[in-house]
């Protein structure tokens, strides 16, 4: 995915490592599983992606500078999605048709 302002091509989750985090290892973004198989097999997810510039150095030196008593700085905290200029998501993992033999 690409927003048009951030000088990368958005390939995975970002999220913070250890000891760049306040509460140890953290995605900073926004998904949710929509319906799924028990098995896996197929499942819906909805993925939010802000149209602004990713705030990637902001998340990790805010969270960096908050110590363990305090809350974690997350995505919506850094205002992006005020405007809710948000790209939605949806994607489904086609189910394939029962084998016979």
């Amino acid at each position: 995915m690409w927003n048009e302002r951030d000088p990368i091509l958005k390939e995975r989750l970002f999220g913070l490592s250890g000891p760049e985090g306040n509460h140890g290892e953290d995605v900073k973004e926004y998904y949710y599983y929509l319906d799924s198989t028990p098995t896996h097999s197929s499942m819906k997810v909805l993925y939010k992606y802000p149209q602004e510039a990713f705030p990637y150095e902001r998340l990790v030196e805010e969270n960096r500078r908050r110590g363990r008593q305090e809350a974690e700085f997350e995505l919506a905290d850094t205002g992006i999605f005020d405007q809710h200029r948000i790209s939605t998501s949806s994607s489904s993992t086609p189910r394939r048709p029962p084998t016979t033999f």
